[in-house]
């Protein structure tokens, strides 16, 4: 594994989020954000911090006397997480472009190439499993210099809209895309999300009238790819057979050639209603280079999609929000405020959302709030079930 630290951010960024949304580790979502937490810890630089300890308390909640040696809990975790990365190695991921492996003795992942026959033909800086469905019309209409000239900063500038996203006050992660090419299953017993449903968010773009109309949308995906507090996903029907949730949290995000010469009109339409409560427009002039793109793509997500956007202000206004949702936004609250009022309405919202147990202190990151709350959702349903 001596090739981990030469394997581009994108491509371990690309093959980690095809890892969270399989099939395999659909039924799992302490595993997901555990896997989640120490790649792009390791991403980010700071392989060091990654202790038992830390792990225990930022990615299962245990309180700051958390004792990582007399509680075994991380390390049964990091041996089911080594097992089910091997299993989906073996199936669904048996095409991948890298392995993600977390050695034994530590919980630092590292990374090395997978044999790939047909990787060969696939564009000079666009991986065959990209899973992005407009990359690959764009780079096949596009002249290879144009793609020579830009390898650097497309690789890089990944990590930079990560990099915006996180300065926007979003945090990096996204465990719930549903890819294109996701075989159909019926997912983890068919469960229902309520009260930890969250906004769901289909990219269609019009290639016809603009390649520029795809190559946005294909930013707008990474961009999206990077939140915690929505989900992105290809097709709802084949969402819901992931776990199904009510259709008022679906909303469409279009990209088309708008009626005014050298512009791109962007909509965000609430599905159930057909309202389009956002809309706007980017000159064509300013989205030719891949970083005008990223830039776009981020500042987009970070004034509209985020917790202090349109998009959530629109499920409030009209009583659309979970209980999830509306926890999320007290806890921001909380982290922006800090007052009294707002603690107490944040810990109010995380004792009746996760109500398994009492509370031994507030969740403030929103991949954890809700890892526990889908769990916690799942747990009830499961009970429900057997007594039924």
């Amino acid at each position: 594994m001596s090739e981990t630290h030469s394997i581009d951010e994108a491509l371990v960024l690309t093959s980690l989020q095809k890892i969270l949304d399989s099939e395999t580790f659909s039924r799992s979502e302490r595993l997901r954000a555990f896997l989640d937490y120490v790649v792009r810890k390791e991403r980010e630089g700071l392989a060091h911090q990654l202790k038992g300890y830390s792990i225990g308390v930022d990615v299962f909640a245990r309180n700051e006397s958390f004792d990582p040696g007399g509680d075994p809990l991380v390390r049964v975790q990091a041996g089911k997480l080594r097992k089910l990365l091997r299993q989906y190695y073996e199936t669904e991921g048996s095409d991948d472009a890298i392995r993600i492996e977390i050695p034994v003795g530590g919980y630092v992942p590292v990374y090395a190439p997978q044999s790939q026959p047909t990787a060969t033909t696939a564009a000079p800086d666009m991986p065959a499993d990209a899973g992005i469905p407009a990359a690959a019309a764009i780079a096949a209409s596009a002249p290879p210099s144009f793609w020579s000239r830009f390898r650097l900063a497309s690789t890089g500038l990944l990590a930079l809209t990560v990099l915006n996203i996180t300065a926007l006050g979003l945090h990096a992660t996204s465990r719930y895309l549903i890819p294109a090419g996701t075989a159909d299953s019926t997912g983890p017993a068919g469960f229902t999300r309520t009260a930890s449903a969250l906004p769901r968010i289909a990219i269609r773009n019009d290639f016809g009238s603009s390649a520029l109309a795809a190559s946005l949308a294909d930013s707008m995906r990474i961009a999206l790819g990077q939140l915690a507090f929505v989900e992105l996903v290809e097709d709802f029907d084949r969402a819901n057979r992931i776990a199904r949730q009510p259709d008022t949290l679906d909303f469409t995000l279009s990209i088309a050639r708008s009626e005014q010469p050298g512009q791109l009109n962007v909509q965000l339409r609430h599905n159930a209603s057909g309202d389009i409560f956002h809309e706007e427009s980017i000159p064509e002039a300013d989205l030719h280079l891949v970083s005008e793109r990223t830039f776009a793509a981020s500042a987009f997500a970070g004034r509209r999609l985020s917790m202090n956007g349109q998009l959530y202000a629109f499920a409030d206004q009209n009583a659309l929000s979970s209980n999830l949702m509306r926890c999320l936004t007290a806890t921001n609250e909380y982290r922006l405020h800090k007052s009294r009022q707002t603690f107490e309405t944040a810990w109010s919202c995380q004792s009746q959302l996760i109500p398994a147990k009492e509370p031994d202190r507030l969740v403030s990151e929103p991949h954890h709030l809700i890892s526990m709350a889908r769990e916690a959702e799942a747990d009830l349903e499961r009970r429900n079930r057997a007594g039924a």
